[in-house]
């Protein structure tokens, strides 16, 4: 009998790395409804501009260039709306790098067993942890047909890489790819235009700490008061002082209380604002409007009851907590990464490490 194996020492797993907690907009006034796409569509129409700034700089951009990519959009709106606005632009192409390189490596691992499996005989057995020959003359010859596609694939993936160059699209590459196939997608040209743009908008700013009600460009009260600071260009529409626009809704965050006598009970939206010592749970918010389209992310105690992946025309806030300054908008949602090809033939072969399928690139908003 074999040796029973031993039991490693216990260790704890770390934690989660983001928190995102979504509330509905309600009760909104049509003039919310306006502003709110009218700095939308003003502040994605800068979020596009500098992220083809920043895919164009490629590996020669430095702290110089993010800071002149800044100077040129605070006129246009702000200067916490442009660093957001550059912060957003800069994950955006650090992600697309990151899944450029997974799948540089899917090609590889695809690439490397195919040649594996078209040196051996045909129908040969495979043995263990490693796979046999192909079945048949037939596979065999549309297996090296393949090996010559994924390999010149390869090479333009690993030349992009080397250059600097990365792919991505505001809105989504499947909805972008959606417009050819509209009566597939049940779909009028209308109707996709009106999602398009509503996923290209941007509405976002970085949680600041120390300053009051999480930031000083979208704040939630703690009575629930959405205000968002304007834009340059839109503070006609301000209806409170400083160029602010004050929403005609209430919002809250149900979140669980840590201590005090309502230990384990939802607490209010105090919960996600810093500065007060009332027993609940303390991050600095990230917050983010979705003024359209399809919320992909799961709810946390959503009040309407609803889950994450419905379209809904209603707009949404979102408050987060990212640990160890990962942003939320890195989370895997969205298809502008590369799409992992020939994953059917990275099967096992020795000597091979694992490679990990890509994560999928965030749609910035």
């Amino acid at each position: 009998m074999g040796r029973l194996r031993e039991l490693a020492e216990p260790f704890v797993a770390p934690g989660p790395s983001g928190v995102a907690i979504r509330t509905r907009l309600k009760h909104l006034t049509p003039a919310d409804e306006k502003v709110l796409r009218l700095v939308g569509a003003h502040l994605g129409s800068l979020a596009s501009r500098d992220l083809k700034r920043r895919c164009r700089d490629g590996l020669d951009h430095d702290g110089e260039a993010w800071a002149a990519r800044k100077r040129d959009l605070t006129p246009l709106c702000s200067s916490r709306w442009a660093g957001a606005v550059t912060k957003a632009s800069h994950d955006q192409w650090a992600l697309a790098r990151r899944c450029q390189f997974a799948h540089i490596q899917n090609l590889q691992a695809a690439v490397r067993t195919i040649r594996y499996r078209l040196s051996l005989p045909v129908g040969a057995k495979g043995g263990k942890g490693a796979p046999g020959g192909y079945r048949s003359r037939r596979e065999w010859h549309a297996k090296s047909r393949r090996l010559h596609l994924l390999q010149d694939r390869l090479e333009r993936e690993q030349a992009d890489r080397e250059a600097g160059i990365v792919h991505v699209v505001r809105g989504g590459k499947r909805l972008a790819r959606t417009r050819h196939h509209l009566p597939a997608a049940q779909l009028t040209k209308d109707q996709w235009r009106q999602r398009w743009e509503a996923e290209r908008w941007f509405l976002q700013a970085d949680g600041e700490s120390g300053k009051r009600f999480g930031n000083e460009t979208i704040r939630v009260s703690p009575d629930g008061e959405v205000s968002i600071r304007l834009p340059a260009p839109l503070k006609e529409w301000a209806n409170a002082p400083h160029g602010r626009y004050v929403l005609a809704c209430r919002v809250a965050f149900p979140v669980v209380v840590e201590n005090g006598p309502y230990a384990g009970r939802p607490g209010g939206v105090g919960a996600v604002v810093e500065g007060q010592d009332d027993g609940l749970v303390r991050c600095a918010i990230r917050p983010r409007v979705i003024l359209g389209g399809v919320d992909d992310r799961a709810a946390v105690g959503d009040p309407a009851g609803d889950s994450g992946g419905r379209s809904s025309a209603a707009p949404f806030l979102v408050a987060g907590e990212a640990p160890g300054g990962v942003p939320l908008d890195q989370e895997d949602r969205g298809d502008e990464g590369q799409q992992d090809e020939g994953n059917e033939d990275a099967e096992a072969v020795p000597g091979r490490q694992g490679c990990s399928r890509p994560p999928r690139a965030g749609r910035p908003r």
